[in-house]
């Protein structure tokens, strides 16, 4: 490991570090049933530091937890429809449209999505119809959008595109079109993961400014089922404060960045969409909070970096299932000499070890690849009984000197 960080570090070349953070907050869920108190704390809490986020509001919705789409869905009351425009004023949020009542075209799917799959006319009145009613209590043009469980497709972009919206806000394995003027935002991480991974790329030696899109929701402050993503009004206000004291930390909202960056386009998301797709192979040991950024498609080091630890781990784990192979044979051997089995029986019990061994291994990798939805796992296990049954092919056991304990295999 020693070894491969001085590699690691080779792969940065000399460029000067730059250890500037930009982060933008996410706050999802806004809704007509979403729990006000808690969104008033977490405004005020903003305002205390004189820092703004991005609010993404559902319109309509309803409280009905079997998820019925038939269920008569209810817009804002007067309550929070005066927050959106007291807050807005104060320039504490930047208001997002997410989706029009985040309801799930079909819940039995293995993904939740509100818009993917849907044909473009059904897609762009649903978008109009909430962007057009969030427009009206805030009085001003709203061009950023959060599809809900972050889904969608190309019809969306379309959508998007033709309905006056310049930014989308989802994840780092979204769709994307080449010929349109949207600028894709991913979120990069939860709000639990910040103060982490600030420490983490201010003790790197990255070369440009980070750019973490932090992504919480209201629930948080009642999560019970996930201790690590549990805040509260306290945890917050330390996190800000935290953020407040560092001199390389800014915090900006979704359109600020935009107007700074001139590489939001596809092509930045599909980078970041290979480095996301690439790390999912490693191991949480080499899968460091690190990546849980929004990378310049000039940050192509870390793009080294990821392919570099690939190679190295999955070239270690091939030699060591070959090392263990070739060691099971020698204390296979020793063990049968220790009872002093004849040759002819020993070369039956071998050839019986080498024929258990290759079905388990077999199986083992038929079971890695069943579903074709690899992660480091499967692809760990498929690595090391692949060395393993290449073993068995190319290194047979030598029987003769039986009482030479230095016969090799």
């Amino acid at each position: 490991m020693i070894l491969l960080s001085f590699i690691l570090q080779g792969c940065q070349k000399n460029e000067t570090v730059n250890n500037e953070i930009i982060i933008i907050f996410r706050l999802d869920d806004y809704s007509p049933f979403s729990h006000t108190h808690t969104e008033i704390q977490i405004f005020e809490s903003f305002a205390k530091h004189s820092y703004k986020l991005n609010l993404a509001v559902i319109p309509f919705t309803n409280n009905d937890n079997q998820h019925s789409l038939s269920a008569e869905d209810y817009s804002l009351d007067s309550i929070k429809e005066n927050l959106l425009k007291e807050y807005q004023q104060r320039q504490i949020i930047e208001i997002a449209l997410h989706g029009y009542n985040h309801k799930a075209i079909d819940y039995n799917k293995t993904y939740l999505t509100e818009f993917k799959d849907l044909d473009y006319e059904l897609q762009y009145n649903r978008i109009n119809i909430g962007k057009s009613y969030l427009e009206g209590i805030i009085e001003e043009p709203i061009n950023i959008f959060v599809p809900p469980w972050n889904s969608y497709d190309k019809n969306t972009i379309l959508a998007l595109s033709n309905s006056g919206f310049t930014i989308l806000s989802a994840d780092t394995q979204g769709e994307y079109l080449k010929n349109n003027d949207i600028a894709y935002i991913p979120f990069t991480c939860e709000l639990y993961q910040l103060k982490d991974l600030i420490n983490k790329i201010e003790n790197s030696a990255q070369s440009r400014p980070a750019c973490i899109i932090a992504l919480f929701h209201p629930t948080d402050y009642f999560s019970t089922y996930d201790a690590a993503k549990h805040t509260d009004t306290k945890s917050l206000d330390s996190l800000l404060t935290y953020i407040r004291s560092k001199n390389n930390i800014r915090v900006m909202t979704l359109n600020e960045y935009m107007v700074q960056q001139n590489e939001l386009s596809y092509s930045r998301l599909k980078y970041n969409t290979k480095i996301h797709n690439l790390k999912e192979y490693l191991p949480p040991f080499l899968n460091e909070n690190l990546y849980y950024q929004y990378y310049s498609e000039k940050d192509r080091y870390i793009f080294r970096q990821i392919l570099l630890k690939l190679s190295l781990y999955y070239i270690v784990l091939f030699v060591v299932s070959i090392f263990l192979y070739i060691s099971s044979l020698k204390l296979v051997k020793l063990l049968f000499l220790k009872i002093k089995i004849s040759e002819k029986n020993l070369e039956y019990l071998l050839k019986l070890y080498r024929l258990i061994l290759g079905i388990s291994s077999l199986i083992l990798v038929i079971y890695a690849v069943h579903d074709f939805d690899i992660n480091y796992r499967g692809l760990s296990v498929l690595i090391f009984m692949s060395g393993i049954i290449i073993s068995l092919f190319t290194i047979k056991p030598r029987l003769k000197n039986l009482n030479n304990k230095s016969t090799a295999y």
